[in-house]
Order: C-alpha cells, then sequence, then structure tokens
C-alpha cells in the first residue's frame, strides 16, 4: 500500500487535534493497569509509560468495536533496539501519547508470546513494503483490517520517516472524513490475504519425491565462496537449519566436499565478531556480510540450533574445533541464561550503547589487564581497522580457530582475566521469561551434547529442564508456550508440543527410558487431535476449534527456526520406527499428497521440514545395541555410533536381560547377545543385517547399511 501523502487537510486537522476537550479522555484508560500482571518482560517494560497499553485479547477488540476507534497494534521484544528507543522516546512523548489515548485502542504485542500474530502481521506488512522488521506497527481498523504498517518512526520526523504523531494523525483524519473510500480501497488487500491463507491442492500423481537434493543445491549455490554469508544481503543472520540440511546431505551421500560451504560458513562465523569469544555464546545478527561487527543480543533458541550444527560438523568431519565450538556455547548457555528452576531466559540483550562497551575493547584496557601477555593476545584477537564499534574494537580468532589450540592454558587464562573485567561493566537484560518451545529445542541439543561430548553436565541440566516444564504444566493439555515468574501465558501453539516432543524422542537417545517414547507418544497425539481443520490433514499454528479473529494459519515453510509443522512430522517420522505399522503411519500418508504439493515447487524454503525424509522407513537405520549399560564394548559401540552424522539414526540400548518389551514400541523388543558379548543390529524398516560384537565389523556393517537394502533376519 502507498504511503499517505502529508496534505494541508492534514494540517488543519492537526491543529484541531491539539484543541479537543479535555472529555474525550473519559474512556481512554483501561479500567484496570493491563500489563500488571504480564507474562512478559517486554510488557512490563512499557507499563511505566504514558500509553494506555492492553495486550492482545478480547478486551481491547471489543473496545476499539464499541467505541469505532482505530487499532494501534506494535510487536516487539526485549532484544529490539529501536523498541527500546520507541518506549524511551516516541511512548513518553505527550503529544503522541495523548493522541493514541484519546482516539485509538493501542494494543502491545511481544513477538515471543505472540509467534502467531508476529508471522501473520510480518506478511502483511512485507506485501506493504517489501520488508518488514522489528518494531512492527500496524494501524487497523476495529475489525482487523490492515490500513498501514511500518517499522521505526522517530519522535521527530525527518524525510525518509514522518513520526508517527504526524503519520497517526493523517490515518486518523482519513477514518474520520473518507471512511468509505479507504475501506474500498482496503478490500483488495482483504482479498489477496485470504489467497495466502488458501493452501494448494494435494499431489495426486503418486510420484516419488525427494526434495532433498534440489534444496541443498539451491542453498549450496547462494552460500558466499568467501564468507559463507547469504548472498545478497547486507545484515546477516546465522542459518543453521540450511547448514545443517547440506551436512547431512554430504553425509547421506558420502559427497564430503559438498559440505564445504557449510564448513566454511561454521569456520568463518565461529572465528568472526558474530561470536562472544570470552564466554562462547553467538549473536543474533551481523551488520555485515563478513560477520565483523555484531547487534549484541544472545537468543537461546539461535545459540541451541548453532550448537547443533557444530555438533554434526564434528560428527561429518571428526575436527575437534567444531565440538569445542558447541560445548562452548551450551557452557554459556549454562552460566549466563540457565535459571533456578532449571529452564533457560529468553535472551540477554541491551540497550547499543551499553551492549557496545561492555562487549568491547581498547588496546588500553587490554595491556592493563593482560600485562606482558597482552601483545601476543591483541596480535590474535584485535583489529584496528574492521570490527570496529564507537572506536572500540570487537574480539576476533584473526587466524581461525586454532588460535584455541595454540597455547590452550595461556588463551584459557586470558579469557578468564578478560571475563572477570567484563564482570564489573554495567549488567546486560536478561530476559527471563521461559518460552517452552524454546527450552525444548535446547533440551534436544544438551541431550545430544552430553552423549556426543561425554559431559554429563549437559545431560542433568537437559533433565533438570524438561522436569521443570513437567512440573509446571503437568498434563499436555496444560501446556502453555512461556512463563515468566508466576504469570503463565494464556497461548499454546503446535512448536511447543512439536518441539517438547521432539526433546523426548533425544532424551530417549540419551537416556533409553521408554516412557520418554510414552511421553512423546502422548504429546503428537495431542497435536493430532487440536491442531488440524476439516479443510486440510496439515497442522496448524494454534489449536481447533479457536476463538482468534485471525485467520488459522499453517506454517510450513521454515524460518530462522523450525516450523512446528516440521518437528511435528519429523517426531511422527522417528516415532514410527520404533512402531512399524502403527497409527503414525497411516497419519502421515495422509498428510504426504499435502506436503508434496507445497515442497516441489519450493523444496528450498522448508529445510527443517526436510529432515523428515531422513525417517522415512526406506531411509532411516535403526540401530540396537544389546549389552549390560555399564560394560566397556557397551559403551565402546554407542561412542563410536554417535560420533558419525547418520541422517535418520534411530538408536536403542536394550539390557541383555530384557524379557519382554513395551508392546507399543516392537524395536525395543528383546535380542540375544552374539557369545554372551555387546551385540549390535544394524537394520532397516526392522529388518536386520547380521548382528555383530567387534568394533571393526560395526563400523563395516554402518557403512553398509547406510547405503544398502537390509539382509533378511527380521525382529525378534
Amino acid at each position: 500500500m502507498p504511503q499517505v501523502e502529508l496534505s494541508l487537510r492534514r494540517i488543519v486537522l492537526f491543529f484541531l487535534l491539539c484543541l479537543l476537550p479535555a472529555g474525550l479522555n473519559a474512556h481512554s484508560a483501561p479500567a484496570a493497569e493491563p500489563l500488571a500482571h504480564s507474562s512478559s518482560p517486554y510488557l512490563a517494560q512499557h507499563s511505566h509509560t504514558p500509553v494506555h497499553w492492553y495486550p492482545w485479547g478480547q478486551e481491547p477488540l471489543t473496545r476499539a468495536k464499541q467505541e469505532q476507534k482505530l487499532l494501534f497494534l506494535t510487536i516487539g521484544a526485549t532484544t529490539c533496539q529501536q523498541c527500546r528507543l520507541l518506549e524511551q522516546e516516541t511512548f513518553l512523548d505527550h503529544a503522541t501519547s495523548s493522541l493514541l489515548n484519546n482516539h485509538f485502542v493501542s494494543i502491545l504485542v511481544d513477538r515471543d508470546e505472540h509467534p502467531d500474530l508476529d508471522h501473520y502481521f510480518r506478511m502483511i506488512l512485507t506485501a506493504m513494503t517489501g520488508k518488514a522488521a522489528w518494531p512492527l506497527h500496524m494501524v487497523l481498523t476495529p475489525d482487523l483490517q490492515p490500513i498501514y504498517g511500518g517499522s521505526y518512526f522517530p519522535l521527530n520526523g525527518n524525510s525518509e520517516h514522518p513520526s508517527l504523531h504526524t503519520l497517526l494523525t493523517t490515518l486518523l483524519n482519513t477514518w474520520q472524513t473518507d471512511r468509505p473510500t479507504l475501506l474500498t480501497r482496503l478490500s483488495k488487500l482483504s482479498a489477496w490475504l485470504a489467497e495466502q491463507q488458501t493452501l494448494p491442492q494435494p499431489d495426486q500423481t503418486n510420484e516419488e519425491y525427494d526434495p532433498r537434493p534440489d534444496a541443498a543445491n539451491f542453498w549450496r549455490q547462494r552460500l558466499d565462496p568467501q564468507y559463507g554469508s547469504l548472498i545478497g544481503q547486507e545484515q546477516q543472520a546465522p542459518q543453521p537449519l540450511l547448514l545443517s540440511l547440506l551436512l547431512r546431505q554430504a553425509a547421506r551421500q558420502k559427497q564430503p566436499g559438498d559440505a564445504l560451504p557449510a564448513l566454511l560458513a561454521l569456520d568463518k562465523m565461529a572465528s568472526s565478531g558474530l561470536r562472544d569469544h570470552l564466554a562462547g555464546a553467538f549473536f543474533r545478527l551481523s551488520r555485515d556480510a563478513r560477520w565483523q561487527t555484531p547487534l549484541f543480543d544472545i537468543l537461546l533458541p539461535d545459540n541451541a540450533l548453532l550448537a547443533r550444527s557444530y555438533l554434526e560438523a564434528f560428527q561429518l568431519t571428526g575436527k575437534r574445533d567444531y565440538a569445542q565450538v558447541a560445548q562452548e556455547i551450551l557452557q554459556d548457555l549454562l552460566q549466563r541464561l540457565q535459571l533456578s528452576g532449571g529452564c533457560f531466559a529468553a535472551s540477554l540483550s541491551s540497550d547499543s550503547h551499553s551492549a557496545n562497551r561492555y562487549y568491547t575493547w581498547s588496546a588500553e584496557e587490554i595491556h592493563t589487564l593482560l600485562g606482558p601477555q597482552a601483545d601476543s593476545f591483541l596480535e590474535l584477537t584485535f583489529d584496528p581497522v574492521d570490527s570496529v564499534i564507537s572506536g572500540r574494537s570487537v574480539l576476533r580468532l584473526l587466524a581461525g580457530l586454532q588460535t584455541m589450540h595454540n597455547n590452550p592454558e595461556e588463551w584459557q587464562e586470558q579469557r578468564r582475566l578478560l571475563l572477570a573485567a567484563r564482570a564489573q561493566r554495567p549488567a546486560l537484560f536478561r530476559d527471563e521469561k521461559i518460552v517452552t518451545s524454546w527450552n525444548a529445542l535446547t533440551i534436544s541439543v544438551l541431550a545430544r551434547a552430553a552423549t556426543l561430548l561425554q559431559q554429563d553436565q549437559f545431560l542433568a541440566a537437559a533433565r533438570n529442564c524438561l522436569t521443570n516444564l513437567q512440573q509446571a504444566f503437568p498434563t499436555p493439555d496444560s501446556l502453555r508456550h512461556s512463563r515468566w515468574g508466576n504469570q503463565h501465558s494464556s497461548t499454546i501453539f503446535l512448536d511447543d508440543y512439536a518441539f517438547l516432543a521432539q526433546a523426548m524422542l533425544d532424551l530417549y537417545e540419551a537416556e533409553f527410558s521408554p516412557s520418554l517414547l510414552d511421553q512423546a507418544d502422548a504429546l503428537l497425539q495431542e497435536i493430532n487431535k487440536r491442531f488440524h481443520t476439516d479443510h486440510s490433514p496439515l497442522f496448524t499454528l494454534t489449536p481447533q476449534p479457536t476463538d482468534s479473529p485471525l485467520p488459522q494459519q499453517t506454517l510450513w515453510e521454515d524460518a530462522h527456526y523450525p516450523s512446528g509443522l516440521a518437528v511435528a512430522l519429523i517426531s511422527m517420522q522417528r516415532l514410527a520406527l520404533f512402531q512399524q505399522g502403527g497409527k503414525w503411519e497411516s497419519v502421515l500418508a495422509k498428510i504426504e499428497p499435502h506436503l508434496l504439493s507445497l515442497l516441489k515447487p519450493l523444496p528450498q524454503a522448508a529445510p527443517e521440514l526436510l529432515r523428515r525424509w531422513d525417517y522415512l522407513p526406506q531411509s532411516a537405520l535403526e540401530v540396537v545395541v544389546v549389552g549390560e549399560r555399564s560394560h566397556p564394548d557397551t559403551q565402546l559401540f554407542l561412542k563410536e555410533i554417535r560420533q558419525h552424522l547418520l541422517p535418520g539414526l534411530a538408536l536403542v540400548h536394550l539390557e541383555p536381560d530384557l524379557k519382554s518389551s513395551p508392546s507399543a514400541w516392537p524395536l525395543l523388543a528383546p535380542r540375544p547377545m552374539l557369545n554372551g558379548k555387546p551385540t549390535v543390529y544394524v537394520c532397516r524398516q526392522q529388518f536386520c543385517r547380521m548382528p555383530v560384537n567387534r568394533l571393526s565389523d560395526l563400523l563395516r556393517e554402518l557403512d553398509h547399511s547406510h547405503l544398502s537394502p537390509p539382509l533378511l533376519l527380521p525382529t525378534p
């Protein structure tokens, strides 16, 4: 939609607004402070502003209809620096807040709490302006038709951006004096929105289609050959989903060269300014394509996904640098984001000035703190030309990841001294909101890292976080999307159920407790019961039925994070491997034609969803280790299996004295040991090759079975 132009009528209206009587304020304030008991720190931060904010809900929507006022919707987050500027400047402005309070109904949304609203209105803003960012502002009619959208509006307008006050005055004028024309113009946008919610007809060709090669080829060509960043983008965010896709494809096809673009990206990011080299975690964004100057926000889900990618790179290459990066990411999350109950805060951030001071250094500071070691440290990490923000430098590993190994004891001591000095600087803000889906992602990667890196602390952390979630939400139908302190959000999304089911499966492959399979199954059954409509078997973002006034959304594309649909289908496919012919295979068979109709034209849009193909029965690898858990050979077999990147792996451990298996999980049926020694069965579709009890034979079987059909030794 074109930007509303300034006019004489608007200017006249501005002066009329200044003369409005105070009596118009009689119904402008909510009956009670709606943000006082919010489950979001972001909303609570705005409770001191003079704007009469509502959280999203029925009350403001009803009021807008009753009073026929426009809605002013703002979506932001604690990690959004321009959101903080608005809070500290624009929303404290008397003229702007008075205009909003007198003539609009204002709604404030934490994007972390409402991915449904965030996605829906980002889609609209992108259609209007060609891009979308935060803060996201939307002016809506009382029945939620979008009139105008934008991002940051300064307190005082300029040639590029009008002030928020000027913009709202213009829109109010149009609403009050020319409403029919405005609504007629909006009809085209409404028709477009309806079209966006329509899913294509299911694919009926019955042709087998594997979208993984096409998607991998697409992304391999779009990574910069020098820096591993996406070609053609100014700001760069890490892309762990597409990097993992390239790593898995290289492993599956036994083509190590195909992984080189992803490995380059992982190398460049890990040694660049995008990473906090003192503590270990990654920042969310780089201002440039060379990963030099970051935006200093640390987000829980970004780091969980990056840790997973570095673990996969370690499995593929055996390169210890990747293992160390993953380990340091997770140790940093435990140190700075883990809360007292065991779960993890959403993010760590600060305003731009404070963050710049917190994370950057001058050469003088380094000399003061490190003394004789300063010169060697500066030579390895200090670039006085690039990676400079406000005259101070962002630390980088100029010689690459090997810097960590050249003199590891000295490197660790230097980090310790600088971390101690940095801890004396003004503290960063920690958003202690617990997002269920994000914590589930973290449980997954902690469980994987615990077994791959032999780190018991990670397994304990994963178990503690899961216990905390289960104590807060003891049954599947009690699950909620987020909580802060004693306040729970009222929302629940597909992502929460799907990611938590995935976490159960990943914990199972670390602990081998069948109850985790049962719990994952219960969560997936809740999805299958509540998250689809009569029109399509594809799962919706929100449960059904719903009283939401917005259209139902089926999100199949993976954005910065995996879609809930992707993780739900992957988890169902994984669980089906333990069942063979169970209910999940029939559910997935109904969904398959609908998936193909989406992926055939655009396979690159869903790199995480493509993991589902790894777990198809004809592709997946079922490995069952039988032996006492504490036996050295059992431990050796499990360690060796986990050292390799085996896409589609379902890993089981059975004790040798097992008499029967849980009836729901045939893959867990008892199996004999070979010659009384710990034994490994390598299977596909629960038909196994000959069992082995020597490491050399296991390695041969893994290599052979990963490419070849199974022999005829059925499950007992």
